[in-house]
């Protein structure tokens, strides 16, 4: 399995390996320009948006509930269109699902896989997402219930991924003999009453990639 995080690459460059098939995720590390007014007025909401479609119907849905007369999200919404519709192409599924949320508690504190195909992760305020690159991993401790400190077999090597970078993670439906699932874990805030801001989005339908 191979890690990959973008050094300078291209956009399309760094996420089209993650249909390699020993990659089990791509890490694509960002620094964007949106103002932090955007993010700061949503994380102090009780966000929790959640939709299924195309590209255009998300994007819609997103303006109708973020977009009022005093507010605007310009930027964030013009990143998670392009999110969408990267991920879209990637995937090649024209629907995608879609969720946006303020996040305040520790969701997935254990390292585990998803029962998916792929997903796109992007914590745009806040801890983001945790990845374990094959070499870290002790999977017979994963899959027979023990705890993180038995699956992690070096530390060092855990991939904390940043505000505004984007996962995109194998699940464990995705097409192909021999997949191994990206292994990852939600960060946890509930200690320190942190917030999160979290884009994830799912495929419904897979393309044929010849694996």
């Amino acid at each position: 399995m191979i890690q990959e995080v973008s050094t300078g690459e291209t956009k399309l460059t760094t996420l089209s390996k993650i249909h390699h098939p020993e990659s089990s995720f791509v890490h694509w590390q960002r620094n964007l320009n949106i103002p932090e007014a955007e993010y700061t007025t949503l994380s102090e909401s009780n966000l929790s948006l959640k939709t299924e479609g195309t590209t255009k119907e998300i994007r819609a849905f997103i303006e109708s509930e973020l977009i009022s007369s005093s507010f605007e999200p310009y930027y964030l919404i013009e990143d998670i269109t392009f999110l969408l519709q990267t991920f879209s192409d990637l995937a090649e599924s024209e629907k995608i699902k879609f969720f946006l949320s303020t996040i305040n508690n520790n969701m997935c504190r254990r390292f585990h896989t998803d029962c998916n195909e792929l997903r796109l992760l992007c914590t745009y305020l806040g801890p983001g997402t945790l990845v374990l690159p094959e070499d870290a991993i002790d999977r017979n401790a994963l899959h027979t219930g023990k705890d993180n400190e038995e699956i992690i077999i070096n530390e060092d090597k855990v991939i904390y991924a940043e505000p505004e970078d984007v996962l995109i993670l194998k699940g464990s439906l995705y097409p192909g003999k021999a997949v191994r699932a990206a292994v990852h874990r939600s960060p946890t805030i509930e200690e320190s009453g942190a917030k999160r801001l979290l884009l994830r989005l799912d495929t419904e339908s897979f393309g044929n990639y010849g694996l």
